[in-house]
């Protein structure tokens, strides 16, 4: 059975709860509406606009003043050309500066003022925004700061005193990971309680009460009887009880047993505001510190810097109802953003809404204790923490593990589903090069976790399901992997390979990886690949910002999967002549109409056959003079 593509309106309707959800006034029968569709607000506005018809003009509250143009389009038609017809026909008319183009899976965003896209924090803005945000673009220009020189402050000194700790830590006699785990504890505490005040001061209801928050034992002089206080009342009664619903976020007693060492972390995070309402502090600040370790620590490999998560995050376009599963967790940033981007698009008033978003959309597995950070951020992003587990991925045995912590009806009903049919949309870097003792349960069996991570991923998925993950390059093309690429191609559509440059990955390590995306249930018939050669920061370990950046550009071609000097489209016959290999290098002198181009070592094997050829020349010659 054949079915019908996405309209416009379809686009448009996403646009309404999006709009909704970000509190703009939509009912255009009313007089708070700042939303107005088809049409100008007044009849002045619309006699400038000569009879063109935009999809969307927003409005700054209690006002007439356009501040903005919505052009709404369907799946797969050309941004860049929605854009110049919203500059044209609409934006210019009314003298509007910002402009939004949206097509249900990419938003392409404009300031006409210096004909830039808008970025937050010097990243580009890929999401629908609220008025304030909006009118703040307006006041200060197409880039606004949303870590203010406070936050700033507070991240810097958050790494220098988690640098500190962590040698107090040492100390103590922990290793690493549990070094990194103890400090969240308090950190977490920490991070709670802030939230629970700033509760307070707007008049809600406290969630916590006060009796195991952070000023309950922050100002005890007696360091026995803080940390007495902290395992016995803080932990055991407060925050295990709390949070240890279906796991040990919190153990009951902290593993560190010197107080002088708990007092003096005490004081220093005292020290230290780590929310604020114009940041997202309060929910990556465990990253900050896990970005200062030392390269080369057992800590890295949990860390996928932010914006390669955000990228892939708006390449699936995951949308509320979805299962979203990370098999590899680490810290949750996948997670994390998943959640975000979904709360974006709902109504955050609707009780149903919220409780189904909070229980049964995210889903993750870590090996490590990490798993309880991946729980901890979860938390404070807004829930979802109850279905992280610690366990082997490769074992698949997380739904024994998930299922027998769950006791309500209502939710195991929905969780029994997604065991029986799979995942919606699954995110992942998998760890590279590890091995494993449980391939021999997989279609192709082997001990390279490699080849079983993607296995695991692909038999998780629901038919129609959707993934993006990062994997080695060696996956791509070394024949040992040959039959896993002629697995997935054939139970998968593969529709993206995004090779990322070297570097990416610094301090931690810069193997070269890539971004797979693929739809299950499909064979593959052709697939897209792009070469990032640039991700908007330098590829070295100090990873300072800089202009290039080619992941927006590769975000809005992988839609129409536009061929490009950065990227092309393979066919199938292609790729099973090159022995399934899968690497962007493979394929970049196949003529698909475009340019061709060498790989820099066939190029550097031609100078140096002509320079054969020359010398060869030469001494004949010498020969001849002679």
């Amino acid at each position: 059975m054949s079915f019908t593509k996405p309209l416009e309106s379809s686009t448009r309707k996403k646009i309404d709860t999006i709009l909704e959800g970000l509190d703009w006034k939509t009912n255009e029968e009313t007089i708070e509406c700042n939303v107005f569709t088809e049409r100008a607000k007044t009849k002045e506005q619309n006699n400038k606009l000569q009879g063109n018809f935009p999809d969307y003009v927003l409005y700054q509250s209690n006002s007439d003043n356009p501040i903005a143009i919505i052009e709404a389009k369907r799946k797969g038609q050309s941004l860049e050309k929605a854009l110049q017809q919203a500059i044209d026909k609409y934006a210019k008319p009314l003298d509007v500066l910002i402009i939004f183009v949206y097509d249900s899976t990419f938003i392409k965003t404009w300031d006409l003022r210096n004909d830039k896209e808008l970025t937050i924090d010097e990243n580009v803005l890929t999401q629908l925004i609220s008025e304030e945000k909006l009118l703040r673009f307006i006041e200060t220009g197409s880039n606004i700061e949303e870590i203010t020189p406070e936050v700033k402050h507070t991240r810097e000194e958050l790494i220098r005193v988690f640098k500190w700790a962590n040698d107090l830590l040492r100390k103590e006699g922990l290793r690493n990971l549990d070094r990194f785990v103890e400090f969240s504890n308090l950190l977490f505490i920490k991070i709670i309680s802030e939230i629970e005040d700033d509760r307070e001061k707007k008049g809600l209801s406290r969630r916590l009460p006060k009796d195991i928050c952070w000023e309950s034992f922050s100002k005890e002089k007696d360091q026995k009887k803080m940390l007495n206080y902290i395992n016995d009342t803080v932990l055991e009664k407060g925050f295990a009880k709390e949070y240890n619903h279906t796991d040990d976020i919190f153990q009951m007693k902290l593993k560190i047993q010197n107080p002088k060492t708990v007092k003096q972390i005490v004081e220093k995070l005292s020290t230290l505001t780590l929310i604020n309402t114009e940041s997202e502090i309060k929910g990556d600040a465990f990253e900050y510190f896990l970005k200062s370790l030392a390269p080369g620590n057992d800590l890295g490999e949990y860390f996928t810097p932010r914006h390669i998560v955000k990228f892939m995050v708006s390449l699936i376009n995951p949308k509320y109802g979805n299962t979203i599963l990370d098999p590899f967790c680490g810290t949750g940033g996948f997670l994390i953003e998943a959640f975000r981007y979904i709360k974006t698009t709902i109504d955050e008033n609707d009780e149903t809404i919220m409780k189904n978003l909070k229980e049964t959309s995210v889903f993750g597995i870590e090996l490590t204790d990490t798993y309880k950070i991946a729980k901890m951020n979860m938390i404070i992003t807004g829930d979802g923490h109850n279905n992280i587990v610690q366990d082997d991925t490769a074992k698949n045995t997380y739904w024994d593990k998930i299922l027998s912590s769950y006791k309500e009806k209502g939710i195991l009903d929905k969780l029994y589903t997604i065991k029986e049919n799979g995942f919606d949309v699954i995110f992942s870097n998998i760890p590279y090069g590890q091995t494993t003792n449980y391939g021999n349960t997989y279609p192709i069996p082997s001990i390279q976790g490699d080849s079983i991570f993607i296995q695991f991923i692909i038999k998780s998925l629901a038919d129609g399901g959707k993934c993006a993950v990062i994997v080695p390059e060696g996956l791509l093309f070394k024949s040992e992997h040959k039959s896993l690429r002629k697995h997935l191609i054939d139970t998968c559509d593969l529709q993206a390979v995004i090779s990322l440059p070297s570097g990416v990955f610094y301090p931690y390590a810069g193997v070269k990886t890539n971004i797979l995306v693929f739809k299950k249930g499909e064979r593959t018939n052709k697939t897209w690949f792009y070469k990032v050669e640039h991700d908007g920061f330098e590829l070295s370990a100090k990873r300072k910002r800089i202009s290039d950046n080619d992941l927006p550009d590769a975000l809005e071609k992988f839609s129409e999967r536009v061929t490009s000097e950065n990227s092309l489209t393979v066919l199938r016959k292609d790729i099973e002549h090159k022995e399934y290999r899968l690497n962007y290098t493979s394929y970049i002198e196949i003529d698909t109409g475009e340019i061709a181009f060498k790989p820099l070592e066939d190029i550097l094997n031609e100078i140096k056959t002509i320079e054969v050829e020359i010398n060869k020349e030469l001494q004949i010659l010498s020969g001849l003079i002679v």
